[in-house]
């Protein structure tokens, strides 16, 4: 090969790497691992969005547009590429899937492929595919500090801590400035204690990625799921001062507050959050346990029938109230409630009952939920 095959060769591998890292960019927040986030609640980070109902329109015509472009080229994978990651934007993994495989039958040597095809997998939750798409990226374009890091992320879904914290690292020494990596480290070491490097680290990227909210809000959560409610609620609070008037912010300190057995304080913030709440039913629970947890059995009581007036359908509420009247010593208030969560329950089960049998007749339509 000529010298200025080779440089034109080495300029291709290196704009493929090149747009690996921009088609990244767009999905590097759905790609987050649910193991970040671990407080499953409305409005957290912890829901990978989906494509928002107001940009259908505009994303149906894109596709079209795309599938026309791999039609007349068939064996353009780059088309195909793109063609994927639409699809895959628009909620159709399985398409998405097909399209990157085909990409990569026609360009087996391009890294780019392999980094899509991995996301996509990560996304999915097939955490054992995507580090074998890494794996491969990287042996096509070994130095990638994005590609260690998205194998940490395989890695940790998958429980082998040790090798993602490896990954992670690796990320930082290839490429320190690029932001997640610090964040996903910072979190895998609070599990072992590190809190003077843990503190260092969620410095670091706060100082890349200018968002001290959130960073401060996914470790507030992963300190809360092991139990340490103190560092839980330090961190939350600077969460909220970063941003005051963030609704999961509010709704996450004062379920910290409340599993910290700080009542009042919880009871505060529950009621600030609830202000914001679309959903109000969630938040008037965890008031009614919170005062419960107190020893507050009337305001609990009352935060309960509050739930069941915003969600009549949530029957589950009429055994939270059952047994706060029974605590009470209301025994008649306690047994029709209990009766009425009894009858719920079993609409509940026949309903399930007729649909699975529903499911086993082609042609028939399911019945309504309850």
């Amino acid at each position: 090969m000529t010298q200025t095959g080779s440089t034109q060769s080495a300029s291709r591998k290196r704009l493929l790497v090149l747009l690996g890292v921009l088609a990244v960019v767009g999905v590097t927040y759905l790609s987050l691992p649910r193991s970040w986030f671990e407080v499953p609640e409305e409005g957290t980070p912890a829901a990978r969005p989906a494509v928002p109902a107001q940009n259908v329109a505009s994303v149906a015509p894109d596709l079209a547009a795309m599938r026309a472009e791999v039609e007349r080229s068939p064996r353009d994978f780059e088309a195909r590429s793109r063609y994927g990651m639409a699809l895959a934007a628009a909620g159709r993994p399985a398409e998405a899937e097909k399209e990157f495989l085909a990409a990569i039958r026609l360009a087996p040597e391009s890294p780019v492929v392999y980094h899509n095809l991995g996301v996509l997998y990560h996304n999915q939750g097939q955490a054992a595919r995507a580090d074998a798409a890494f794996r491969r990226e990287l042996e096509l374009a070994p130095g990638s500090g994005l590609a260690h890091h998205y194998r940490g992320l395989a890695l940790q879904e998958m429980r082998q801590y040790r090798q993602a914290i490896q990954q992670f690292r690796l990320a930082i020494a290839l490429e320190p400035d690029l932001a997640p990596p610090y964040l996903s480290l910072a979190l895998l070491l609070s599990r072992e204690g590190a809190e003077e490097e843990v503190r260092r680290l969620v410095e670091e990227y706060i100082r890349r990625a200018g968002d001290r909210g959130l960073a401060y809000f996914v470790l507030s959560g992963a300190y809360s799921t092991r139990g340490d409610y103190a560092r839980a609620a330090r961190y939350a609070e600077l969460a909220l001062e970063a941003e005051p008037n963030k609704y999961a912010y509010l709704h996450h300190l004062g379920k910290v507050y409340s599993y910290a057995r700080v009542y009042d304080r919880a009871e505060e913030y529950l009621k600030r959050a609830l202000e914001m709440a679309k959903d109000k039913t969630t938040i008037w629970i965890e008031l009614g346990m919170n005062a419960q947890n107190a020893q507050r059995f009337p305001d609990a009581a009352a935060y309960f029938q509050q739930a069941l007036r915003a969600n009549p359908r949530k029957g589950e509420i009429h055994l939270y109230l059952a047994r706060v009247y029974q605590r009470m010593g209301d025994r008649e208030a306690a047994r029709r409630e209990e009766v009425t969560f009894r009858r719920w329950q079993r609409a509940v089960l026949e309903a399930d009952a007729r649909a699975k049998r529903q499911q086993r007749q082609p042609g028939v339509a399911p019945a309504p939920a309850h």
